[in-house]
Order: C-alpha cells, then sequence, then structure tokens
C-alpha cells in the first residue's frame, strides 16, 4: 500500500496491524489487535491528503480521543505511522440508521426510534457540557449506527464537520443559523439538527428538501412538514415538540437535546388520537445481511443513497471511511 503500512506494522499505543479493512477518500482503514488481545481499527489519513488536513485530522482525534461517554466511540491512541497520522478506534460493527431506514416506507417503530433519539440526544448533551462547547453539526442518519453485539446506538462523525475540503453534511440538516452563515453558534443549533433527524427517523422522509435558501425560506415561512401526515399512529403532541425544535430563533428552541429527547418521547408515548396499522421499520436482534462495518467516530461506511434517490445530495463520502 502507499502508505506502507502492513501486517506487523506497530501503532500508536501498541497495536499491531492485522489487515486491511477498506479504502476511503479520506483514509485506509485497518484492522489491528491489541498487545491485550483485542481488535481495534486504525483509520491512516492518506498520503494526498497529509499536507492539508493532517492538523485537522490528529487535533480532532486528540478531542474525540478526550471524550468519555457510552454513544460515543472510543479513541484509544493517535500519532504517526510512517510519517501518517493515524486514529486507532474501538471496531465497531452494525447497521446505520440510513441502512434500517432504507428497510421501509414509513420510518422506525416508536421503540426504536425514541431509544435511538434519547441516546443521540444523551451524547450531544455531554459534548455540549465541553469548554467550549462541542458541536457536532452532522447529524445525519449515516452517522448513528446500531451496534452488532449488543444493539447499542452510537453517535459517528464527532468533528467531522469541522473537516477542511471534503464536506461531511448537507444543507437540508442544518440550522438556519449556520445557513445564514452566523459566526457564533450554540448547541441549540443541534437541538434543531436533531429535530429534523427524528423526523426522518420516524417517517422515513427527509424533512426539508433543497438547498440552504430553501430550506431558510421554509423554516422562516414555517412551512413545516406534517409528522402525522406519515406517522398517524402518533400523537399531534408531538409535532408541536417538533415546531418549536424547528424555531427561527434559537432561543425559542428546547434548552437541550435531551429536553428535546424527554419531550419528544413523552409525546409519541401518549396515546394517539387514532390508531392504525403502519408498516415500521425495527432494529433486528441478530445479524442480517448487508451489515456496515464501521470503525471508531468517523463516518466510515456509510452511504448517502436515499439522499441521491431523492435528490437532495450528490455521493458526499464513499464508503468507508472517517
Amino acid at each position: 500500500m502507499s502508505d506502507g503500512v502492513q501486517q506487523g506494522t506497530v501503532l500508536p499505543g501498541g497495536a499491531v496491524v492485522e489487515g486491511l479493512l477498506a479504502e476511503g477518500r479520506l483514509c485506509t482503514v485497518y484492522r489491528a489487535r491489541t498487545p491485550g488481545g483485542d481488535e481495534v481499527a486504525a483509520r491512516v489519513l492518506r498520503e494526498d491528503l497529509a499536507g492539508d488536513l493532517s492538523e485537522w485530522f490528529l487535533n480532532t482525534a486528540r478531542a474525540r480521543a478526550a471524550l468519555d461517554h457510552p454513544v460515543l466511540p472510543k479513541v484509544f491512541a493517535f500519532g504517526y505511522v510512517n510519517a501518517l497520522p493515524v486514529e486507532v478506534t474501538e471496531l465497531l460493527a452494525g447497521r446505520t440508521a440510513q441502512d434500517l431506514l432504507d428497510q421501509g416506507q414509513n420510518g422506525l417503530d416508536v421503540p426504536t426510534g425514541v431509544r435511538m433519539i434519547r441516546a443521540v440526544a444523551a451524547a450531544l448533551d455531554h459534548l455540549h457540557a465541553t469548554t467550549p462547547p462541542t458541536l457536532h453539526r452532522a447529524l445525519l442518519p449515516e452517522h448513528i449506527l446500531v451496534r452488532e453485539r449488543d444493539g447499542a446506538v452510537m453517535l459517528l462523525a464527532v468533528g467531522e464537520a469541522e473537516r477542511p475540503r471534503i464536506a461531511v453534511t448537507r444543507p437540508a440538516y442544518l440550522s438556519p443559523e449556520e445557513l445564514a452563515d452566523v459566526s457564533s453558534l450554540s448547541p441549540r443549533a443541534d437541538v434543531f439538527s436533531l429535530a429534523t433527524l427524528t423526523y426522518e427517523l420516524f417517517t422515513g422522509r427527509p424533512a426539508f428538501v433543497g438547498g440552504g435558501d430553501v430550506v431558510l425560506d421554509t423554516v422562516r415561512m414555517a412551512r413545516f412538514p406534517r409528522l402525522r401526515e406519515h406517522r398517524p399512529d402518533i400523537h399531534a403532541r408531538a409535532e408541536h415538540i417538533l415546531r418549536e425544535a424547528w424555531a427561527l430563533t434559537p432561543d425559542d428552541r428546547p434548552p437541550s437535546a435531551g429536553r428535546f429527547a424527554s419531550l419528544f418521547a413523552d409525546a409519541v408515548n401518549q396515546q394517539a388520537h387514532t390508531l392504525v396499522n403502519v408498516p415500521t421499520v425495527t432494529v433486528p436482534k441478530e445479524q442480517s445481511p448487508g451489515k456496515s462495518t464501521l470503525s471508531g467516530p468517523g463516518p466510515l461506511d456509510v452511504a448517502t443513497r436515499k439522499a441521491m434517490q431523492d435528490g437532495r445530495a450528490t455521493p458526499i463520502t464513499p464508503a468507508p471511511e472517517g
């Protein structure tokens, strides 16, 4: 391989490379094993990108290594291998929320969706509690993983929104203040994006379609999509919670991601006015074909298939990479 990493290469932290996992636009990903026998993943920045992205890559790895939350993938070590930046992370296998949405037409079942939103919100609150607050800014279905071995929900791609040159998010998932290029963003920007993600998880459809100007106009005119148009089994109160989180002014939104998740969960768990049988997708308990193998916090084996089919995006980060 062009980066010189091969079987037997010793990585920062002492893990030893066992073989190639995948190659992407940003990184080459290797399977490795620690001295204690645990499997890990090593993301090595591509040689042709090292000149521009090395500083960002290592700063992001350093920041992620300092985080300690069960919903955020662990970073065990970082540094250099063969003069290229490398990040050693836990090896994750499972299916992304996008994979699950691609199975059906009307989103996730209520228990699965609520569990996913609560987990993501808990991770966001942890990020927002850092000094200064860390914003995610890339809350996409492909950045949420349901881990194969235990069904745990993991939030990927922390820090990826700051990546130079290669975009990892899309305008339809950003807050209006970010679309308007406001220089200082608050954690409530992520609350807006979490509401957008929530709508898609429960309906299987994007909340907003189009470029940044289109999304801004939609929010300014309060022409929000109707959740119950696609999920009449969910209480109408849930639509009100979404509209609050989609407020144009950040101060008018719920004060935290956790508060939004709690309000939304309480709403959808209420008795709906009209109960109908709506086909939904349930996270499988056992391994099924087509699983994704992801390494660490980056979007390694995720795709924008659904976004591309809807005509709202072009490939941004081809699988697999992070």
